[in-house]
C-alpha cells in the first residue's frame, strides 16, 4: 500500500477569520478615494465620504448548474475585483486531499504519483460544504464524517474515468454521479488512466474542506472575470 498525499499545501489558517478586517480595509480604501487620496483629510470629510458610501446592488441575469452571470451596480472596479478574487481563493468547497493506492495496474504509464494528483483534480459537487468542518478546525486525530469523505475506486475496465469513483457519503459526489442524479447533459466522464487486459487498479480517497487559496483544486470556479458595461443615455 502506497500513501500518496494529492497536491496537499500548507496549512492556511486564516481563511474565515480576516474577513472583518478586509471588509474594514476596503471600507477605509473607499472613504480616502472619496476624500481624494490624501491622507490630511479632515474628520469631518471622513465622515461625509462615509456617508456618500453606496451599498453594491446585483442584478442576476443568467443562472445555471455551471455558469452564473450578474451585473453589479453603485460601486467601483476595486470592489468588484476583491469580489471576483473572493470567489476564486475564499469560497470553501470539497476536494479529494489524500489518495491511497492500493493496486495499481497503470503503473508502467501511470506512476502512483502521478495517479493521486489526477485524483485530486477530479471536480467534486456538494451543496453541504458548509455542513463540513475544516481539519484544522476538527476535533478528530485523523479522518471523521464532520471533516471528511471516503471515496473509492475498483475497476478492471480498460478505461478508468471519473464515474467510477463512488462517494460514501450522497453529500459530496463527483460532477459526473451529481448531473446523472438531476438527468441533466454533461460531458462525457472524464479518462483519468488505461489498463491493459487483466490489470485493475483499486484506489481509495479522502476528500476534505478547503479553499481555493490553499490549491487550486478547491477553486470552485474554472474562470472568474468582469468587464465594464455600457451605459448609454
Amino acid at each position: 500500500m502506497v500513501e500518496k498525499n494529492a497536491n496537499s499545501p500548507k496549512k492556511y489558517q486564516f481563511a474565515e477569520k480576516n474577513y472583518f478586517w478586509k471588509k474594514a480595509a476596503f471600507f477605509c480604501y473607499l472613504v480616502f478615494i472619496s476624500c481624494g487620496g490624501k491622507f490630511g483629510a479632515s474628520m469631518q470629510d471622513i465622515k461625509q465620504a462615509a456617508l456618500c458610501v453606496k451599498s453594491p446592488k446585483f442584478d442576476i441575469l443568467e443562472l445555471g448548474h455551471d455558469k452564473l452571470r450578474f451585473v453589479v451596480f453603485d460601486c467601483d472596479v476595486g470592489f468588484v475585483n476583491s469580489l471576483r478574487r473572493t470567489i476564486i481563493a475564499e469560497v470553501p468547497t470539497m476536494a479529494i486531499d489524500i489518495v491511497t493506492v492500493r493496486e495499481n495496474g497503470a503503473s508502467s504509464f501511470t506512476h502512483d504519483e502521478l495517479l493521486a494528483h489526477r485524483i485530486g483534480l477530479v471536480p467534486l459537487w456538494s451543496e453541504h460544504a458548509h455542513e463540513f468542518k475544516f481539519t484544522k478546525d476538527c476535533d478528530c486525530e485523523e479522518t471523521c464524517p464532520k471533516c471528511s469523505v471516503m471515496f473509492s475506486l475498483n475497476t478492471g475496465q480498460t478505461n478508468v474515468t471519473t464515474a467510477e469513483l463512488f462517494s460514501a457519503d450522497n453529500r459530496v459526489v463527483t460532477t459526473d454521479v451529481f448531473l446523472q442524479q438531476r438527468k441533466q447533459d454533461t460531458f462525457p466522464p472524464a479518462l483519468i488512466t488505461k489498463l491493459a487486459p487483466g490489470k485493475r487498479l483499486h484506489i481509495t480517497a479522502i476528500a476534505k474542506k478547503g479553499i481555493g487559496k490553499e490549491n487550486a483544486k478547491w477553486c470552485p470556479v474554472s474562470k472568474a472575470g468582469f468587464q465594464y458595461e455600457p451605459d448609454v443615455r
